[in-house]
C-alpha cells in the first residue's frame, strides 16, 4: 500500500498534485473527526470505520467516491447546476476549477448523517442500487 507522499508524486503534473492535496487538506480541516486512511490505492475518509467518500486524481479532473448510483442520483441538480460530470459512483471535478466546498460539504454531511448507526465499510447493496424512497 502506498503511503499518501508515495501516491501524491505519481501526480505528475504539480498543478494537479497540489490542487489534489488542497482537496485532501479541506476534507481534514473540516471534517476533523473523519479518519483518513489509505485503502484500495486511494485516499479516503471514513467514520467509525464506515467508508464516507474517496478521492482519485485524473489526467484532466479528480473524482469524489460516493459508493453508489443512489447516493449519485440525490446529488444531480447540484452536480448539473455547477457544470460537472458524473458516473455510477462518482462525480469529476476539473483541476482549473475552485473546490466545489458546498457541494462536497452536503455530501459529506449526507453520507455521516446515513451511516451513523452502520457498522459496516460499505452501504447494504440496497442502500447503493436501488431507490430509497
Amino acid at each position: 500500500m502506498k503511503t499518501l507522499p508515495e501516491y501524491l508524486i505519481a501526480i505528475s503534473n504539480p498543478d494537479h498534485r497540489q490542487k489534489f492535496t488542497e482537496v485532501l487538506d479541506w476534507v481534514k480541516t473540516n471534517y476533523p473527526n473523519l479518519e483518513f486512511i489509505m485503502k484500495y490505492n486511494q485516499p479516503m475518509f471514513l467514520d467509525h470505520n464506515s467508508y464516507i467518500t474517496g478521492f482519485n486524481p485524473a489526467k484532466n479532473h479528480y473524482s469524489i467516491g460516493l459508493e453508489g448510483q443512489e447516493i449519485v442520483k440525490h446529488f444531480i441538480p447540484e452536480i448539473e447546476a455547477i457544470g460537472l460530470k458524473y458516473g455510477h459512483k462518482t462525480i469529476q471535478i476539473p483541476y482549473d476549477i475552485r473546490i466545489p466546498s458546498n457541494l462536497f460539504k452536503k455530501i459529506i454531511d449526507f453520507k455521516i448523517e446515513q451511516k451513523k448507526d452502520l457498522k459496516t465499510f460499505w452501504l447494504p447493496p440496497e442502500k447503493r442500487f436501488k431507490s430509497e424512497q
